[in-house]
C-alpha cells in the first residue's frame, strides 16, 4: 500500500512567479448564436472579464492576451480572418470597459469583428498564438506559458484532409515539446541547468464548448494525443449531455484564475540527515494570510497623478541639527538605561547558523499535540535542483515514518538573519510527502487559567448532539468564504478605477441561511439552556 502511494511522491515543484495566457477565441457562426437569449462569445468575454479583474488584484505580474480567429474582418496585413483584441500585455481598465461594452451589448460583437466559418486554418492560428510569446521577450519574462483554445469545432478541418493533419502536426509539436521537457527535468541534477525551464514550453488547454443538440466530443480530435495537457482534463464523461457555455467556463476557467498574488514556495533549504548525509528541500506554504496592498502617497497636477517621492531625515533633539546615518545607532533598555548597538552587534546576536535544516531525533505521532502547532504549516517536498537523489532518500525517510508511525524533529534556520525554529516533519499520504509544523519555545507557551470543565446534564448534552448532528457542511461551504474586507476593497477600487457606479456592498461572507429544519432543534436547545440554568 505504501508503494502505491509513493509512486505520487511529489518532486522537484515549479514555482512561477508570474504567467502569460493567451486566450484564443473562435468566432464562427456557431459561437454567435444565441442560446437561451445568451450569445455564447459574449459569454467568454464576460468570464474573461472577471478572470482580469482578479489578475489585477492579485497577479500583477501575470500577461494576458485574446487572438479572435474566423472572424468576418480580413486581417489586410496578415491576409488572415483572425486578430489581436488584445495583444499580450498586463490587462488595462480599457480593455476592461471595452469587453464590458460588448459583453452587455452596448457595442455590437457582429458589427465591429463579425463572423466566417473556415476563414482560417486552426495551424496557422496556433502558429499566430506561439509566435505571439516569442514577440514578447523572453521566457524567463513572460514566465509559465499557455494558450486557452475556446470553440465549438471538435473536429476542425474534418472536410479537409490536409489542414486537419497540419493541425494535428502542430499541437503535436507543442505536445511533445512538454512531454520531453518534463522528463528531461526529471534526469537533470545541474543547479545552473535550464533543461528543466518551464518558461521554455507552452501548455495548451482546450476549452469546448456544446453546440445546440450536440455535446464537444474531445475524442474526435484532441484526445487523438492521450494525454490531459491537451484539453485540460475536462472531458465530459456524459457526452451526449448538453451543457450552456456558462457551466463549461465555470468548470475550465478557473485554471488560469489561480491566485498567486502571494508566492507559494517559502523556502529551498538543505536537510542535513547526519554529518556527510544532506539532500535539498522545497518548503511549500498551505495557506497564507493575503492582505489589502498598501496604499501610496500621489500627487495630482496638470500631467496627471504622479507618485511621492519620500526622504527621511533625523535631527538632534537639544541642537536641532540634522543627524547623518553613520552617527544614529540603536538601543536596547536594559536596567534603565539604554544599551547602544552597532550593526555589527545586532548582526551577531541574529546569527546562529547558517540556513539549513537540521535533523534532532524522532518520535511516536502520538507526542505532538494539537495545540502545539502555533505557526503556518509546511507542505515538505524534495528538490533535485539542489542535491540529486534528494527525492530517493526523501522517499526512503517518508516510507521509515509511516510504516513505523513516527515523526522527525528538525531544528531550522530559514535565512541567516531570521530566528530559528522547532519543526516536526509529519509524513502524510496523500498528497505524499511532509507536512511541517512549526513548534512553540519554553518562553511560547502559556499555561491555560481554567482549573477544570464544568459538568452538563445529560438532556442539555443530548440537545447539543442533536443539533450539531443536523448541521454538516459539505466542504465546499468550508473552504468558499472569502476575506469580505478584501472583496469590499477590490469591488471599491473596481468601481471607482473603472468609472462605475458603486454597488451596494456587503460584509458578509459567502453563507446561506440556516436551513428551516433546523430551527426546531435550535429552540429546543435553547429551552434546554434556558431551563438549567433557571433563566
Amino acid at each position: 500500500m505504501v508503494e502505491q502511494e509513493m509512486e505520487s511522491f511529489v518532486m522537484n515543484p515549479i514555482d512561477l512567479n508570474n504567467e502569460s495566457t493567451l486566450f484564443v477565441i473562435d468566432c464562427s457562426p456557431a459561437m454567435l448564436t444565441p442560446r437561451n437569449g445568451r450569445v455564447p462569445v459574449l459569454q467568454v468575454l464576460h468570464y474573461l472579464e472577471k478572470i482580469f479583474l482578479n489578475k489585477m488584484h492579485d497577479s500583477k505580474e501575470d500577461r494576458v492576451g485574446i487572438l479572435l480567429y474566423n472572424t468576418g474582418l480580413l486581417d489586410a496585413s496578415a491576409d488572415k480572418h483572425a486578430c489581436f483584441f488584445y495583444d499580450l500585455n498586463y490587462p488595462s481598465t480599457k480593455l476592461i470597459n471595452h469587453m464590458s461594452d460588448l459583453s452587455t451589448g452596448w457595442l455590437s460583437f457582429d458589427e465591429i469583428y463579425g463572423s466566417t466559418r473556415d476563414g482560417i486554418s486552426l495551424e496557422q492560428v496556433l502558429w499566430m498564438a506561439t509566435d505571439a510569446f516569442k514577440s514578447k521577450g523572453t521566457g524567463a519574462q513572460l514566465g509559465r506559458k499557455q494558450i486557452v483554445l475556446i470553440t465549438t469545432q471538435d473536429d476542425p478541418h474534418s472536410d479537409q484532409p490536409e489542414e486537419r493533419t497540419e493541425a494535428l502536426r502542430y499541437i503535436e509539436s507543442l505536445h511533445q515539446s512538454l512531454v520531453t521537457k518534463r522528463a528531461e527535468s526529471s534526469r537533470h541534477d545541474d543547479r545552473n541547468s535550464d533543461i528543466e525551464d518551464p518558461n521554455n514550453i507552452i501548455k495548451l488547454i482546450v476549452c469546448g464548448i456544446d453546440r445546440p443538440e450536440h455535446a464537444f466530443n474531445y475524442s474526435l480530435f484532441y484526445k487523438e494525443f492521450g494525454h490531459p495537457d491537451i484539453f485540460g482534463g475536462y472531458q465530459s464523461s456524459q457526452s451526449n449531455v448538453i451543457q450552456s457555455p456558462s457551466s463549461i467556463l465555470k468548470k475550465v476557467l478557473p485554471m488560469v484564475t489561480q491566485n498567486r498574488g502571494l508566492r507559494n514556495t517559502a523556502f529551498h533549504l538543505p536537510l542535513h540527515l547526519t554529518e556527510g548525509a544532506t539532500i535539498g528541500v522545497t518548503g511549500i506554504s498551505v495557506a497564507r494570510r493575503q492582505k489589502r496592498p498598501n496604499l501610496v502617497e500621489v500627487t495630482k497636477n496638470e500631467g496627471g497623478v504622479e507618485l511621492v517621492e519620500k526622504s527621511t531625515y533625523y535631527e538632534d533633539m537639544d541642537t536641532g541639527q540634522n543627524l547623518r546615518l553613520d552617527t544614529i545607532s540603536s538601543a536596547f533598555e536594559y536596567g534603565g538605561l539604554n544599551v547602544p548597538l552597532s550593526k555589527e552587534d545586532i548582526k551577531k546576536a541574529q546569527y546562529i547558523r547558517e540556513p539549513g535544516i537540521v535533523v534532532l531525533g524522532f518520535k511516536p505521532r502520538k507526542a505532538h499535540l494539537p495545540h502545539h502547532t502555533i505557526g503556518r504549516t509546511y507542505f515538505i517536498a524534495p528538490d533535485e535542483s539542489a542535491y540529486s537523489g534528494s527525492t530517493e532518500v526523501l522517499r526512503a525517510l517518508h516510507t521509515t515514518l509511516t510504516n513505523s508511525d513516527k515523526i522527525c524533529y528538525t531544528f531550522c534556520v530559514f535565512s541567516g538573519n531570521s530566528a530559528p525554529r522547532v519543526m516536526v516533519l509529519m509524513p502524510q499520504k496523500s498528497p505524499s510527502g511532509f507536512a511541517g509544523i512549526l513548534l512553540p519555545y519554553t518562553e511560547e507557551i502559556r499555561a491555560l487559567p481554567i482549573e477544570s470543565t464544568p459538568e452538563v446534564s445529560k438532556p442539555l448534552l443530548e440537545s447539543a448532539e442533536r443539533l450539531v448532528g443536523h448541521r454538516k457542511p459539505n466542504d465546499d461551504d468550508i473552504w468558499g468564504y472569502p476575506d469580505p474586507s478584501i472583496e469590499r476593497h477590490r469591488r471599491l477600487l473596481d468601481a471607482i478605477a473603472l468609472q462605475r457606479d458603486i454597488q451596494e456592498i456587503t460584509e458578509q461572507p459567502l453563507t446561506e441561511p440556516v436551513d428551516r429544519t433546523l430551527e426546531p432543534f435550535i429552540n429546543q436547545f435553547k429551552a434546554t439552556v434556558t431551563r438549567e440554568n433557571n433563566l
